[in-house]
């Protein structure tokens, strides 16, 4: 893919806290790129080692520090929007890297699809051991290498998440109009973004895999995720029901339905059985006709002995059953 002769400028936003292990390689991965970002903004979000001293000592232009006391990702993230000047903000987490041809990639969606306010790409999963992966992005609605993406939130419950921080650059005015990342969530903000965003604006996507995302064995953060017997996250998207284009109702009802489904069987593993039936009652109500919600259901109204059976007998099959991944 060749740069476009008309390009926008774009701003590279990394939130950053504790990243002395990864920030250089990161950086390098920003500082790399074919198509360069006019600056890349690096919020330090009160790191407690030696991260933003890695960044002042690179002396890199046009790398820009910004400190702040801890105040989560969401506000580190929208601390580097309000400080962006580009046309178009890239995201990309501190412990992530691209490509060399992301941004050039990014770049030539924004001149094909002007249409168009959220760029994204294909992206690769890459574990603490090293193994990486390549999430198979399912019912792309065309065939060649990019296209637009029509139906987001029928893909997002049929295959992995289409949309991974790291692999997503939005035009600076469509995520100023909805506010940025939404504060006080703990996890999920970025996925809540990314919902709210494709509410009101059309994405152009490229299936290369140009981002990668390193996750460890055991991802504490998912776990809170779907856990949270609070559940903002959900709380927020179903909120967007009234705000969901007519072609993608359908679709959406499969997303919130695959996401309450998701947290039932999270509660029902942490034996969290009465908000474990909440969570099955509410995705039946988006998912009526799946059987695995009519179990999880029939196991919430187990007597107390008998389902601590059932959950012995789930945890000892669990490595050898293939249990529904977090998709949404």
């Amino acid at each position: 893919m060749t740069t476009p002769a008309t390009s926008p400028s774009i701003s590279v936003v990394i939130p950053m806290r504790n990243a002395e292990k990864t920030i250089a390689k990161t950086l390098d991965s920003a500082m790399g790129q074919a198509y360069m970002p006019m600056e890349i903004i690096v919020i330090d979000d009160g790191s407690k080692d030696d991260s933003p001293y890695q960044v002042k000592a690179l002396s890199l232009n046009p790398v820009r520090l910004i400190r702040q006391e801890h105040q989560g990702v969401s506000i580190a993230r929208n601390t580097g929007i309000a400080h962006a000047h580009g046309d178009i903000i890239a995201f990309l987490d501190a412990d992530d890297e691209w490509d060399s041809r992301y941004l050039s990639t990014i770049a030539q969606l924004a001149q094909d699809h002007p249409e168009c306010s959220i760029f994204a790409t294909g992206y690769a999963i890459e574990d603490s051991t090293g193994h990486k992966r390549q999430p198979h992005i399912q019912d792309l609605n065309f065939t060649e290498d990019s296209g637009e993406m029509t139906h987001y939130f029928a893909i997002a419950a049929h295959s992995y998440p289409p949309l991974w921080t790291s692999a997503v650059a939005v035009k600076r005015s469509a995520i100023e109009a909805i506010g940025g990342f939404p504060t006080g969530i703990h996890a999920g903000e970025d996925l809540l973004t990314w919902a709210r965003l494709a509410t009101q604006y059309r994405i152009a996507y490229h299936r290369d895999s140009l981002a990668t995302y390193h996750v460890p064995h055991f991802n504490e953060r998912n776990k809170h995720l779907y856990s949270d017997k609070k559940d903002p996250v959900g709380k927020e998207l179903s909120k967007l029901i009234n705000e969901i284009p007519d072609n993608q109702h359908e679709g959406f009802h499969k997303y919130m339905g695959l996401w309450f489904k998701i947290r039932a069987g999270h509660l029902l593993h942490a034996g969290h059985r009465k908000t474990a039936r909440q969570m099955t009652r509410k995705a039946l109500k988006h998912l009526p006709g799946n059987w695995k919600l009519y179990a999880y259901w029939f196991a919430t109204l187990l007597p107390i002995p008998l389902f601590q059976l059932a959950q012995r007998i789930y945890h000892k099959l669990h490595d050898l059953v293939k249990t529904d991944r977090a998709r949404v």
